[in-house]
């Protein structure tokens, strides 16, 4: 299923300048072993992950159908669905539980688990690569809720609480979740190392409603370098085809806010410096698309009624 998803994906991105199916992809490009790192622990074993994804690309080349065409995959599901109702369900029922809680996560990863054996261990253990139960949860569909209830004491990481419930019980486990979030609203708080940004808060504003039928901004965008530091962006904002002076127009570069705009009508463009200098390559070498020493370019163009339209370029 997951060759059969990738490739599906591929084919519904269809982007000819790259590959549009798993079937032409090297499998060793596939998340490949970075340089100077230690192999990944599923499970706390070492794996072959480019043997895997070969296996992958390999089941794509003799594919004959959809993917909901799979032999067999209907009685997987269903075997899913008695696990899911005997290991969980019937065993809450026995009980007498409306649902269940625990810890999102055990600990957190150490700095060092690409290149060091010893933090590898337990930054890969359940819990901690990832959040606890995530897979059986997934795959089994059980309904989940995750709030914050504060932070480990001499981390200062936070950790969520998870709600979990029978299926189709949502609606149960979400009201549960905020109750707690009532009850202990102050254990939320601001990362305390990650600079705010005026984006972080959105503001309410009273009466305005957004009505699916109001047209989208029409919103062309692009962006050249003129300067080693400098780049100039410009572009067309319409309503309707037509100019409209009430249609707001926000630009960012590296999530930095750029001001002021300038219009002609429809058309505007902006200067923007780049304050946030490349950092250089990664020690890793790994290939970034788009290269990671281009500058982010963050367009959004709203309507009076509150549609918008977007665009991101990297320049």
């Amino acid at each position: 299923m997951d060759a059969y998803a990738w490739d599906d994906f591929l084919q519904m991105v269809n982007d000819t300048s790259s590959v549009t199916t798993l079937a032409d992809v090297d499998p060793a490009l596939i998340f490949p072993q970075l340089p100077g790192t230690i192999p990944d622990r599923y499970g706390n074993r070492f794996v072959n992950r480019t043997q895997s994804n070969a296996r992958y690309v390999e089941a794509v080349k003799s594919r004959t159908g959809k993917i909901v065409d799979i032999p067999g995959l209907g009685a997987w599901l269903q075997s899913l669905e008695d696990r899911r109702e005997r290991d969980l369900e019937d065993w809450m029922d026995e009980k007498g539980l409306n649902a269940v809680v625990w810890p999102a996560n055990g600990d957190v990863g150490r700095e060092r688990a690409e290149v060091d054996n010893k933090a590898a261990v337990p930054t890969w253990r359940n819990g901690v690569a990832r959040s606890f139960g995530n897979f059986a949860i997934r795959q089994l569909g059980v309904p989940t809720v995750t709030v914050t209830m504060g932070a480990m004491n001499d981390t200062g990481m936070p950790v969520g609480l998870t709600f979990a419930t029978k299926s189709y019980d949502d609606t149960s486990i979400i009201s549960y979740a905020y109750a707690f979030e009532q009850a202990y609203d102050k254990v939320r708080f601001v990362p305390p190392r990650t600079p705010g940004l005026e984006t972080d808060l959105i503001p309410f504003r009273r009466g305005r409603k957004i009505y699916g039928f109001h047209a989208a901004p029409e919103l062309n965008a692009s962006a050249l370098r003129i300067g080693e530091q400098m780049v100039l962006i410009r572009g067309t904002a319409m309503l309707e085809s037509c100019w409209d002076p009430d249609v707001k127009l926000e630009v960012h570069v590296d999530g930095i806010p750029v001001l002021p705009v300038s219009f002609e009508g429809s058309e505007w463009s902006v200067t923007a410096n780049i304050t946030l200098p490349f950092q250089g390559i990664s020690p890793f070498g790994e290939v970034n698309v788009p290269d990671a020493s281009l500058a982010m370019v963050v367009v959004v163009a709203t309507a009076p009624s509150g549609r918008s339209a977007g665009r991101m370029l990297f320049v």
